[in-house]
Parts: C-alpha cells; sequence; structure tokens
C-alpha cells in the first residue's frame, strides 16, 4: 500500500506503536523491559505529536519548516485563536510564530487542532468559583 495519503502514513506510525507495545506469551523478561520502556516513551512522543502545529503543517498542509520569525511574535507559538492575526504568521487558528515561506502554498485550517470557547472568568468568579491566576 503506497503512503499518499498522510493519514495512511499516521496510521501505519500508530499501529506499529501498538505492536511494540503489545506484549507476546513467548516475550522473554528484557523484551518486556523494553516494551514497558517502549510505552513510556510512546505516551511522551503521542502527546507532543497531537499538540504539534508544526508537525499538522508538515504533514498535512505539506509545508516546509518555516524559516522567518513574525516580528511581533518572533517564533514563539502564541495560541489558538478564533481570528488570524494581521502579522500572518498563523495557520488557520493557531499562532505559529514564523511567518509562511513564499513558496509554500497556505493550507488553511490545523487538522489536528480544535478551538473550544472557554468560560468568562469574571462569569465563572461571580458563580463563585475560585480561579488560580
Amino acid at each position: 500500500m503506497a503512503m499518499d495519503d498522510p493519514k495512511q502514513f499516521c496510521k501505519a506510525f500508530y499501529d506499529w506503536a501498538e505492536a511494540c507495545e503489545t506484549p507476546l506469551p513467548t516475550d522473554s523478561e528484557s523484551k518486556k523491559a523494553w516494551r514497558k520502556e517502549f510505552a513510556e516513551h510512546w505516551e511522551f512522543i503521542n502527546r507532543a505529536i497531537a499538540k504539534s502545529c508544526l508537525l499538522d503543517r508538515l504533514i498535512y498542509g505539506g509545508e516546509t519548516i518555516r524559516k522567518e520569525l513574525c516580528p511581533v511574535h518572533k517564533g514563539r507559538w502564541g495560541g489558538c485563536v478564533p481570528k488570524a492575526p494581521e502579522c500572518g504568521c498563523s495557520h488557520g487558528s493557531c499562532i505559529t510564530g514564523w511567518l509562511p515561506n513564499k513558496d509554500d502554498m497556505p493550507t488553511g485550517e490545523s487538522k489536528g487542532v480544535m478551538i473550544i470557547k472557554l468560560p468568562n472568568l469574571d462569569d465563572l468568579r461571580s458563580q463563585g468559583i475560585t480561579i488560580q491566576d
């Protein structure tokens, strides 16, 4: 099966990780230890993958690594916002901190990021909910 679709690539990666973590009745003690260590590392990597706007742009957007710092955000991720800032460093709703490369096609919204509207903190406080800043 060719890996023309990024989803196929990602599924293959997750299938591989699941196979690595799955114990077999024939596992030696060292193999069991390896699987346990792999699972710990994979948990960390999986979380990093899920949070990465950069990886989303590289895999699903077909972008290349951005090279020019945004003059406003200076290479720092600025979160996700409902409206793209005028500085031009956003990818969909994510403020990347980097300006798009001129040769990259615009890719639109991130595939892995979901925007949620958080409640107003003053409204929560008025309801007696304690908020630590």
